[in-house]
């Protein structure tokens, strides 16, 4: 019964708010190629966590819709790792999906096949705990393979501080650009309005006992 009271409180403390698409519309104005260092949008802050500098830029050409942002190689001889962190200025949130495009170049003469992967991972964190992660790699899908990852549903609406999306080409990719990352902000509800609803709840829990124990001395 405790540890249903506790799950109930925490319930009443927080309810799901409408989602917040982040598609770097005010991107539009910022040069094709730029390295993008850190971006707000709707109360979200976007910032490039990558050690290199430069892994994360600005694509003017690709998106769903366009600008996007970019993770590729500088040479076709190397690939790059690119990481982002989202937060909500300490506010919690929930992480529903992105959409992301794996990029190919086609080596000269036959038998000439699309090559490059890219490997994704999401991870979610609720102050310093990691609250999930998961990821897979990705075949090259050409300019218009656009592919939206949703989160498994069992994370779906867990309660976030920060979520990291890191994207790694491989040598023989041009890039990968991922867009409208989909969140949620979890709404605190005011104390004063969840108060008599929790205590209806332990009124009922209650009377339950009581009636239970009455039905014990019964029989």
């Amino acid at each position: 019964m405790r540890s249903f009271i506790a799950t109930a409180a925490l319930t009443l403390m927080s309810l799901p708010a409408a989602a917040v698409t982040i598609d770097f519309g005010g991107l539009q104005g910022a040069t094709n190629g730029s390295p993008l260092t850190s971006y707000i949008e709707d109360g979200f802050t976007v910032t490039t966590t990558s050690p290199r500098v430069g892994s994360v830029v600005v694509s003017k050409f690709q998106g769903n819709a366009t600008p996007s942002l970019l993770v590729g190689s500088s040479s076709l001889n190397e690939g790059r790792t690119g990481a982002v962190t989202i937060t909500s200025g300490g506010s919690l949130f929930s992480f529903t999906s992105f959409d992301l495009a794996s990029f190919f170049w086609t080596p000269i003469g036959p038998p000439n096949p699309p090559l490059g992967t890219t490997t994704y991972t999401v991870t979610g964190f609720n102050g310093d705990d990691q609250a999930f992660t998961f990821g897979t790699t990705i075949s090259g899908l050409g300019a218009t393979g656009w592919s939206t990852i949703l989160s498994p549903s069992d994370y779906a609406n867990l309660a976030l501080t920060s979520l990291v999306i890191s994207l790694t080409t491989n040598f023989e990719n041009n890039g990968a650009n991922f867009d409208n990352i989909v969140l949620a902000e979890v709404a605190p509800v005011p104390v004063p309005a969840a108060l008599p609803l929790f205590a209806t709840g332990l009124a009922g829990l209650g009377l339950m006992a009581r009636r239970r124990r009455r039905r014990k001395q019964a029989a």
